[in-house]
Order: C-alpha cells, then sequence, then structure tokens
C-alpha cells in the first residue's frame, strides 16, 4: 500500500507544521536569535524561560532544502498517525506527543544527548512510531526507491552512520529508543495489562 498525501491537513499536525514554519520564519527574517530556541535546562528552569521547552521541538533550521525536506517528512509521518490510527481520538495523540517530547527533554537533561535542538530526534522518533504501526506500507525514499515503512529506521540509522558523527547516531538512537517506548505503551502495554496509559480522551468524550 503507497502511502498518500492527505487531501486536508488534520488539526495536530497543522499545529506542529505551524510551529514549526512559524520558528524558521522568524529566524530568517531576524526576528529572533536561534540561541533563544535552544533548549537549557538551566536557562530554561533558573532563568525561567520555559519557552524553551517547547521552541526546541520546532526549529529546523533556516529556510532551505534540509528544513523543506523535513517540513514535508513531519507532514507525512504525523498525517499518517493522526489519520489512520487516532482517528476521532485527537487528544490521545495530543498526549501520545506531549509524552514522547517529555521523554526527550528527560534525555536530554540527563545529558544523554547533546543536540541543542530537539526538532530532528523529535520527527525520527515520530517516524518509528509510524513504522510499528503501519510496517507493511510503503513509501518513496527520496523519490527513487519504495521501500516497506518498517525498514526506515534502519535506513536513517545507516544514512546517519555515513553522513555524521557518533552525536548525530546517538541521537538517531535515542529517537528509535522514544519511538519505541511510545508504540509499546500504544500497543502491547495494552494488552499485556488491559490498562491503556496514553488514552485519555474516553475520559473527557
Amino acid at each position: 500500500m503507497d502511502i498518500g498525501l492527505p487531501h486536508n491537513i488534520p488539526p495536530v499536525t497543522g499545529t506542529l507544521l505551524l510551529l514549526a514554519v512559524t520558528s524558521v520564519v522568524l529566524v530568517s527574517f531576524g526576528l529572533v536569535h536561534p540561541l533563544q530556541l535552544v533548549f537549557s535546562s538551566t536557562l530554561t528552569f533558573q532563568e525561567r524561560q520555559y519557552w524553551r521547552l517547547i521552541t526546541t521541538f520546532f526549529y529546523f533550521g533556516r529556510v532551505n532544502l534540509e528544513s523543506i525536506i523535513e517540513f514535508h517528512w513531519l507532514y507525512l509521518v504525523s498525517s499518517s498517525i493522526e489519520q489512520q490510527y487516532f482517528r476521532l481520538r485527537k487528544l490521545d495523540y495530543c498526549f501520545t506527543i506531549l509524552t514522547g517530547m517529555l521523554l526527550l527533554l528527560g534525555v536530554r537533561t540527563l545529558g544523554i544527548i547533546d543536540s541543542p535542538y530537539l526538532s530532528f530526534v523529535f520527527c525520527r522518533s515520530l517516524t518509528y512510531l509510524f513504522c510499528r504501526l503501519f510496517p507493511e506500507q510503503e513509501v518513496g525514499l527520496f523519490g527513487l526507491l519504495m521501500l516497506r515503512v518498517r525498514l526506515l529506521p534502519i535506513v536513517f540509522l545507516v544514512i546517519g552512520t555515513i553522513l555524521d558523527d557518533m552525536r548525530g547516531i546517538k541521537a538517531d538512537i535515542v529517537a528509535n529508543l522514544v519511538g519505541h517506548i511510545l508504540w509499546y505503551l500504544l500497543e502491547i502495554f495494552p494488552r499485556i495489562t488491559k490498562l491503556h496509559p496514553l488514552r485519555l480522551q474516553h475520559y473527557f468524550f
């Protein structure tokens, strides 16, 4: 099954894209300095610059080919998860995203990874989750090669090994681990315990 682009951007994915595009535009026009978007536990908690808890996940660099590709990939992965797995459960998807962000902030605070921005790691975590939820679907890689999505984490890890240093490889591994935790909480943990830790919507609606 090929992954097609949804005709309409679902609301949660639209919000993620809006935050990402806004941060890039603000930096590109010099209204905000990139360092103001970096996550730093000292600046965040001691200086009470709490916006850094959010902005670190949505800055993909200045407008260039890489940032455009990341926007497109975030849209593709997030919209597929939202429309296919969390259909009619937007609040559950929001809580799943929030859980992933908290895990990444914890890893960053502990110094396991030292990425100044967590946007790329966040996107890779969603990619891993997408791959585990829909392993048999296919996606075109770079417009040239059709792959089962279950292979994407391995492909990205190989590409990272070739192009990046050890810091980038470590970030990819952490992203996959966080994505795996989210998948486990969504799919495996409920089967074992009959509890759904990432389901909130049924409490409110």
